[in-house]
């Protein structure tokens, strides 16, 4: 498993200084439509202790205090007549319990704020630095509830970079804004959660899809395929036919009478999933795969490709004034001599480097020839 790949905020101790502050302010400090339109939605919601959504949160501590209150009344007035210490003792210790209940209310209503605010700031830092921020789309309001209602319950950083950025999407027109069914999903994440939904994504991203891990193995990135399955991000599919990069492909078996087609099995987003990643992982470079990964993924493609056949054939792309090239694995058979050689390296210069490493790794386990 790599090392958390935890994401900074855009620079050490900048941001937005919102809470307190009055709107007009705030949007004195955001240059972009966007990042405008998204402090006129915090207004709405009540930013600094103002508006409905915080009246709420102060009305819930209220009626905590006054029931507290009410209950020390009626305590009392039943320790005088009873006049009894055990009554008394009682009613002291009930006290007390109600007492904890307002101090952790307090605690959890602080917390939810201080996690809010941190995902407001994050947010128009995104916001601020999209190039499509002068697009702007105004944020329907119960949507916004419906966002912050779940939002600020997460304390922890990565989730709630995913939460910035699906907010700073939902404040660009034409850009996705999550549904409220995906805004659950959402609200099941936890650090592991978005550590392997992002990692997943980044294959996906560079790839378009995830290949099976060898039985019996994990996954190169350590994603957590199962846990990512059972919130309904992923699924396991079958796919017809072949498998092209922007560099090469393997070669189609074409279906013969009724012999059945080529199937692959691999891991693919579902529609939940896509949703989300469009919202939060709006561009590729928000999701970097390392060079090494990429290898041990194709290295997994070829592996999956040769597990119930034992030739295997790869077209590299060719520019139109070059004839093709055709690389064919034979898988090694340890009984008898091997019946490549090593004339497929002289044509690296026509090979992207990807797919020459790649190659390099399967020549100590298949038989290598390429033909014009």
């Amino acid at each position: 498993m790599t090392a958390a790949k935890t994401e900074q905020p855009a620079e050490a101790g900048g941001g937005f200084s919102l809470p307190g502050q009055p709107t007009e302010e705030a949007l004195a400090e955001v240059g972009s439509d966007a990042g405008k339109a998204l402090v006129r939605g915090f207004g709405r919601l009540g930013n600094a202790a103002i508006g409905e959504w915080v009246a709420k949160k102060e009305a819930k501590a209220e009626a905590a205090r006054l029931a507290i209150e009410t209950e020390a009344k009626i305590n009392a007035a039943k320790a005088v007549a009873a006049a009894g210490r055990e009554q008394a003792l009682a009613d002291l210790e009930h006290s007390a319990a109600l007492q904890r209940r307002a101090e952790r209310l307090r605690i959890e209503l602080a917390r939810e704020q201080l996690n809010w605010e941190a995902i407001e700031r994050r947010s128009l830092e995104y916001v601020e630095r999209d190039p499509e921020n002068g697009n702007a789309r105004e944020i329907d309001e119960d949507w916004l509830f419906k966002f912050a209602d779940l939002a600020q319950k997460v304390s922890d950083s990565d989730v709630q970079a995913l939460w910035a950025r699906a907010l700073s999407s939902a404040a660009i027109r034409g850009a996705p804004k999550l549904s409220a069914a995906a805004l659950q999903t959402l609200g099941l994440f936890d650090r592991q959660v978005a550590e392997s939904f992002r990692d997943f994504v980044a294959v996906v991203a560079r790839l378009g899809f995830v290949p099976e891990p060898e039985q019996g193995q994990h996954d190169p990135q350590g994603i957590n395929l199962g846990m990512l399955h059972d919130l309904g991000l992923i699924d396991n599919t079958l796919y017809e036919g072949t498998y092209s990069f922007e560099d090469f492909s393997f070669e189609a078996i074409k279906r013969t009478g009724s012999l059945p087609a080529e199937l692959h099995s691999h891991y693919a987003l579902t529609l939940r999933g896509r949703e989300i990643a469009n919202a939060v992982f709006r561009r590729s470079e928000d999701v970097p795969l390392g060079e090494q990964f990429e290898h041990q993924y194709l290295c997994l493609v070829l592996l999956n490709h040769f597990r119930h056949k034992q030739t295997a054939s790869i077209l590299p792309s060719h520019a139109p004034d070059e004839p093709p090239l055709s690389i064919r694995l034979t898988r090694k058979n340890p009984l008898t001599e091997a019946t490549g050689s090593n004339d497929w390296k002289q044509l690296s210069t026509r090979l992207s480097a990807r797919l020459f490493k790649l190659l390099l790794w399967a020549g100590e386990r298949y038989d290598i020839e390429a033909r014009d």
